[in-house]
């Protein structure tokens, strides 16, 4: 069996029997199967009947099973921190970094909606993207915090009722 590094040895019989039945719920074992994993490990079905150095083996072998499962150290918050984003993109402390590919999808069919593009669009991302600094923005969203602020403008545009000159009346043709 492999020694579970991430997990410390409890030090105490309460904290160890504490340990191991936290460490059981995470891995959503029934008391049952529990028992009967402590009862091949060390040859007794109850906590309470063990020996603090039998408890330290139970508790090993399921720190292992919970690193395995990818609970870690944290236990069953850490898989959930760790797990992948289901909307990529979403992740409001990274303003700079480039737009997303789903914030310029939002944009090109909001554009497309409203009938802009071409110079009129250029024009509209330099109104919208422009700092108090500069006397000008960019002329296409350079960051997230960019294309956050053109997809609102465009969104209220929409909601307006806006078109752009010459554009049909329900959106693209």
């Amino acid at each position: 069996m492999r020694r579970a590094c991430s997990q410390p040895q409890p030090l105490d019989r309460q904290t160890a029997i504490k340990a191991i039945h936290t460490l059981a719920r995470d891995l959503h074992m029934n008391s049952d199967t529990r028992k009967s994993l402590q009862q091949r490990l060390v040859g007794v079905d109850s906590c309470a009947a063990m020996t603090v150095a039998q408890l330290r083996t139970v508790h090993a072998c399921l720190a292992v099973l919970a690193n395995d499962a990818g609970l870690g150290r944290q236990g069953r918050f850490e898989a959930a921190r760790n797990r992948e984003k289901k909307r990529p993109g979403r992740d409001e402390r990274k303003p700079l970094e480039q737009p997303t590919k789903e914030q310029l999808d939002k944009i090109q069919h909001l554009c497309e909606h409203v009938g802009l593009h071409g110079v009129a669009y250029i024009q509209f991302c330099r109104r919208t993207t422009r700092s108090a600094e500069a006397r000008d923005g960019h002329p296409f969203p350079q960051t997230r915090h960019e294309a956050n602020q053109v997809i609102e403008a465009l969104k209220q545009m929409e909601a307006r009722g806006w078109r752009a000159t010459g554009a049909p009346v329900g959106g693209t043709a």
